[in-house]
């Protein structure tokens, strides 16, 4: 009776990539174990690699899925007191005047508003 599913040694035989002696499919690069992105840009940039544009096509394309984003220090300065920190003294003569006015003008509609 025929037994229906996947034979052994059936099918179209798969082409296999030629391997190096450790068994991996590309050859490491010259300097020993192979660079993630990163460490490939850098090498570029250091002098110790030969730029390839292709690879460093690559590298930019792979570097955002193998490091996470930075995240600003949590030692940064809160915008409102960034503000206060830059403010000049011009700046302070200003808003002093701005502040004054408003406050005048705040008087102005209370008084209005009592009569």
């Amino acid at each position: 009776m025929p037994r229906g599913g996947k034979r052994p040694g059936a099918g179209r035989p798969k082409k296999h990539p030629p391997t190096t002696v450790d068994g991996s499919a590309t050859p490491p690069p010259p300097g020993g174990e192979p660079y993630d992105a990163q460490s490939y840009l850098e090498a570029v940039v250091a002098g110790r690699e030969r730029p390839d544009q292709l690879r460093i096509a690559a590298a930019k394309a792979v570097i955002a899925y193998q490091r996470r984003r930075e995240r600003a220090p949590l030692t940064a300065v809160p915008p409102r007191q960034l503000a206060q920190i830059n403010m000049t003294q011009h700046d302070a003569e200003q808003h002093a005047v701005w502040i004054a006015r408003a406050d005048a003008i705040r008087q102005r509609i209370r008084d209005r508003e009592r009569k």
